[in-house]
């Protein structure tokens, strides 16, 4: 654990120990650490002000304690943090500017990881990143036509909308966020954590149950070498990506509750955004292309099955379905999901992708913000990366097995196991069996 993460918990102690009411009279106003929503509370009566006159401040930390226990490269223990700030802006309430709204957020990382160890390319943790203190996104919407049709442009974060189910944000594996194959594309990957990229993108909501949107992006938002600032150049050096997606939902008549509130990292994709997370059922289906392709600058040699006129693209299509099992017990759910997606051959890192799992929230006595999951992930090797190496095209597959728990309504609890086969798509790196704990505060 480094300097920083040390100072983090001390102050975090003295917060949750101290009140920050001025006087003892608004401290007995404040509530119990043991029941607010925040580890900080309402900052002795400011915080509630705030909101009200349309600033959200959200300060998240995430930590995984993880250890590769056999197989990979190498056994060892890390610790993993990462800091989220956010910092939202209602403009309707500040200025009167109806159905507009900013975001600012920021990322503090400890470099840690747990890949180079169990020698995986999917990433077991979804928080890894390079030693950093960064800006993520800064954008501004602004909605319009009754909400039905909405513009966003800035630093953004393509997975906050595109290639999203629900249901598979419960999982620390990386690919269940953003499909391998998706992820693994252009230089460094498409925009997204921790190296949102300039852009913007159009959305248009006609019905509840059905969504178009599309973005123009860069398609580099970072360094090959490095993501440790923001960058805000977008030229044709680095390309151009461009996404679509089609979205149909459905929705039930009995009462229901969305999962989307139980973790903070769920809860990330869904500020500002017009897209409800209380669907039923989610279809989507996806297409990116870049302007260009990266194997010159991404692997730093030619070769003469690839020309510049090939582009690396792909599609996606995903699937998440949401169930009541018990009318009577509203904060059950089951979830099943599933996602597929293939790319360009010859200039991808991983020509197609599979996954898929299913969660049940509710399913122990005593704990009904208990959510119980499996599931599974798996890149195919592209006929690319097979030239490169000189190795047979092989597959890395993730299965993963976790359950997280609510301990106060600011922590909530992760215990998680990891199996690897093929980490690295190398058959003859043995499978590795990482095991984690995630701990994750509101503040």
């Amino acid at each position: 654990m480094n300097r920083l993460s040390i100072y983090f918990f001390v102050l975090l102690f003295l917060l949750i120990s101290s009140p920050l009411d001025v006087n003892a009279q608004d401290a007995d106003d404040e509530s119990s650490i043991w029941n607010r929503e925040t580890a900080t509370g309402d900052w002795g009566g400011l915080r509630t002000p705030f909101n009200n006159n349309g600033f959200t401040l959200e300060l998240n930390f995430i930590g995984d304690m993880m250890s590769n226990a056999s197989g990979g490269i190498r056994q060892k223990s890390v610790f993993i943090q990462n800091i989220d700030l956010k910092f939202v802006i209602d403009n309707e309430k500040l200025i009167g500017l109806q159905g507009s709204n900013m975001l600012f957020s920021a990322l503090q990382n400890n470099g840690n990881s747990i890949s180079q160890y169990a020698g995986d390319v999917q990433g077991v943790s979804n928080i890894e990143a390079e030693e950093t203190i960064r800006l993520f996104e800064i954008w501004i919407q602004q909605r319009l036509f009754y909400n039905q049709f909405s513009i966003l442009g800035g630093l953004y974060d393509v997975n906050s909308e595109f290639d999203v189910m629900g249901s598979a944000s419960l999982f620390l594996q990386s690919s269940q966020g953003l499909g391998g194959d998706f992820a693994g594309s252009g230089l460094i990957g498409p925009p997204t954590f921790p190296a949102a990229g300039l852009g913007g993108r159009i959305k248009f909501v006609p019905d509840r149950r059905i969504y178009i949107q599309a973005g123009l992006m860069d398609g580099a938002p970072a360094s090959l070498n490095s993501a440790k600032s923001a960058d805000f150049t977008w030229n044709n050096r680095g390309g151009t990506l461009a996404i679509a997606e089609l979205g149909l939902l459905s929705y039930g008549q009995q009462e229901f509750i969305a999962q989307d509130n139980l973790s903070t990292r769920q809860s990330r994709s869904f500020i500002g955004r017009e897209v409800s997370s209380d669907y039923r059922t989610k279809i989507a289906l996806g297409v990116w292309s870049y302007s260009k392709n990266y194997v010159s600058d991404r692997y730093g040699t030619t070769l003469p099955t690839v020309t510049d006129s090939q582009n690396d693209k792909g599609l996606y299509i995903l699937y998440d379905w949401n169930w009541n099992p018990n009318p009577k017990k509203t904060y059950q759910q089951l979830s099943i999901f599933g996602r597929v997606g293939f790319t360009e051959n010859e200039v991808s890192r991983f020509k197609s992708y599979g996954g898929g799992g299913i969660t049940y929230k509710g399913i122990i006595p005593g704990d009904p913000n208990g959510l119980v999951g499996f599931s599974i992930a798996s890149v195919q090797g592209s006929k690319l990366f097979q030239q490169l190496t000189g190795e047979v095209d092989d597959s890395e597959t993730v299965l993963e097995f976790t359950y997280l728990t609510k301990v106060i309504p600011w922590l909530n609890i992760q215990p998680d196991i990891q199996y690897v086969i093929s980490p690295g798509t190398n058959p003859n790196t043995p499978n590795a069996l990482v095991i984690g704990l995630r701990t994750d505060i509101a503040l």
